[in-house]
C-alpha cells in the first residue's frame, strides 16, 4: 500500500475517528481513512495512518512492451542471476516498488486470459501470447544490452534457446519434446510471478 499512497497525517490509534469518505473517494483525491488494523509505529506509540492517493502523473505507468529503462546497478544483477529471465522479471513487473511496471495484471493461476496496459487502457490477452511477447521484449532488451556485460552474454544466448519458436523449429523430435515442456514450466513460473503481485497491480489498475 505505501507504493500506491502518500503518507499525509499520523494519527494516534486511541484518537476518534475524524474523517471518513467512501472507497470510491480514492480516485478523486480525496482523503482515505485505512482501517484501525492498519497502523504503524513511530516513537514507540501506535498511530493510524491516513493517505491520499497519488496522481496518475505520479504513477509514471508505462505501456505494456519495450522499450525497458533500468539503471546499471539492476542489470548487472540481473545479468549476473542463473536465470536472467525470472530476475528480470522480479525486479520489475513483479516488484511492488516499481510501480511503472505494473502493466500486467493476472488475477487467476487456472485462467486463459491476463490483462496488459496498453498506454491508455487495459486489454485482455491470452496467458500464452501475454507470456510470449514478455519474454521477447525481455530478451530483446537483454540482448542489446550484453555489450556491457558481455561475459554473461551466453545466459541471453540460452533463454532465447528455450523459449523461441524458431529454435524450436530446429529441433530434432526429442529435443522438441524438452523444449515444450521446459516452455511450459517458464510460462507457469511467469504466472505464478504475476499471480502473487495481483492486488498491488490491481490497486494501480485502479488508478489510471
Amino acid at each position: 500500500m505505501m507504493q500506491l499512497y502518500e503518507k499525509i497525517k499520523l494519527i494516534p490509534i486511541n484518537s476518534p475517528i475524524i474523517y471518513t469518505t467512501k472507497k470510491n473517494n480514492i480516485k478523486s483525491g480525496k482523503l482515505i481513512k485505512v482501517t484501525p488494523k492498519y497502523f504503524i509505529r513511530e516513537n514507540g506509540n501506535k498511530y493510524r495512518v491516513w493517505y491520499k492517493n497519488i496522481n496518475k502523473a505520479g504513477l509514471n505507468l508505462q505501456p505494456f512492451g519495450p522499450p525497458y529503462n533500468l539503471p546499471e546497478h539492476i542489470l548487472k544483477k540481473i545479468f549476473e542471476s542463473e536465470n536472467i529471465l525470472n530476475e528480470f522479471i522480479d525486479q520489475t513487473h513483479a516488484n511492488i516498488n516499481t510501480i511503472e511496471y505494473h502493466n500486467i495484471h493476472i488475477t487467476s493461476m487456472g485462467g486463459k486470459y491476463g490483462k496488459v496496459f496498453s498506454g491508455n487502457t487495459w486489454n485482455l490477452i491470452l496467458i500464452e501470447e501475454l507470456v510470449d511477447k514478455l519474454i521477447e521484449n525481455i530478451l530483446e532488451y537483454l540482448n542489446n544490452m550484453k555489450g556491457k556485460y558481455m561475459k554473461y552474454a551466453y545466459k541471453v544466448k540460452i533463454a532465447i534457446e528455450q523459449t523461441s519458436k524458431e529454435h524450436y523449429i530446429t529441433c530434432d523430435v526429442y529435443h522438441k519434446r524438452e523444449w515444450v515442456l521446459r516452455k511450459k514450466e517458464i510460462i507457469e513460473q511467469i504466472r505464478l510471478k504475476m499471480y502473487n503481485i495481483r492486488d498491488t497491480v490491481k490497486q494501480t489498475e485502479k488508478m489510471v
